[in-house]
């Protein structure tokens, strides 16, 4: 916390004390030049900061509190700028940082000190998934392109009643992408005469806090009076106590149910569907 003075000096007495001059070309006849720093009152245990300065509206080192850098950049050939923040600011911005981090340490489950090692364990199991079959729901293209994969799923409901074709499976851990793949090579499968509705309970996040995503596909036909969409909002409107979800008329998603629940889930929506198929005799 020392103390800091300025004075008027001209480019040739500033440069003369030992002030630093960056910019020679823009220093006109009297300048302001700050001291930081005075070596008598420190018994001379270290020289005084000198710079040509326009700003520093200091009385002390320590009126600036903390000091925190959030940018570093070249500004010109060997010349780079620093960015920081101070007092107020500078405390303001680390309580937000430590308050993302205690974020992502609930989120992943971990404590602070275990952060790092648990980023490394989830880019690590992202490269294993990557590098896997799309059978074993890799995140690649070839999953983009993967057939029907019934082992992989887990059948709640599979029923065909008036033409009309209900699957409802739960899987764990799978990509949206390969869920949307699934449900469109299972609509391919399926006409518009005969129709047809597609719904996935995906399991995912740790054992501790898992959380399900219901994923729906419909294939339109005359005599099913409802949509993919109006199917999530009946589900989230069961278990959440209102309508959620988005997406299409023929492809929506929305917030599933527990995993304790999941079962119940495929009831709820089985019930929804068949009430909304029209019998063609």
């Amino acid at each position: 916390n020392v103390p800091v003075n300025t004075r008027l000096l001209s480019f040739q007495e500033g440069v003369r004390q030992g002030a630093i001059a960056l910019f020679s070309e823009k220093y006109g006849e009297k300048n302001r030049v700050v001291f930081m720093g005075d070596t008598e009152a420190l018994g001379g245990a270290m020289p005084p900061c000198i710079e040509f300065c326009g700003g520093t509206h200091v009385a002390r080192t320590g009126d600036i509190g903390g000091f925190k850098i959030i940018h570093e950049g070249a500004v010109a050939k060997g010349i780079r700028r620093i960015e920081a923040l101070t007092g107020e600011h500078c405390q303001h911005y680390c309580f937000q940082q430590s308050l993302l981090i205690k974020k992502c340490c609930g989120l992943l489950h971990t404590s602070t000190e275990g952060l790092e090692e648990r980023l490394q364990e989830i880019i690590a199991q992202k490269k294993s998934l990557e590098k896997k079959s799309p059978e074993t729901h890799s995140l690649g293209q070839k999953t983009l392109n993967a057939p029907v994969n019934l082992s992989a799923m887990k059948v709640l409901a599979h029923n065909t009643k008036h033409n009309m074709v209900l699957a409802i499976h739960q899987t764990d851990n799978w990509s949206l992408p390969h869920i949307k793949t699934q449900i469109d090579a299972m609509k391919k499968k399926t006409s518009q005469q005969k129709g047809g509705c597609f719904v996935f309970f995906n399991v995912q996040g740790s054992k501790d806090s898992p959380k399900t995503t219901a994923v729906i596909g419909v294939v339109p036909a005359p005599f099913l009076t409802i949509n993919a969409l109006q199917i999530a909002h009946h589900l989230t409107a069961h278990f959440q106590g209102k309508a959620l979800g988005g997406g299409r008329p023929d492809l929506s998603q929305c917030p599933g149910p527990s995993v304790s629940h999941i079962k119940e889930g495929a009831e709820v929506v089985s019930s929804f569907v068949w009430n909304s198929v029209l019998d063609p005799t």
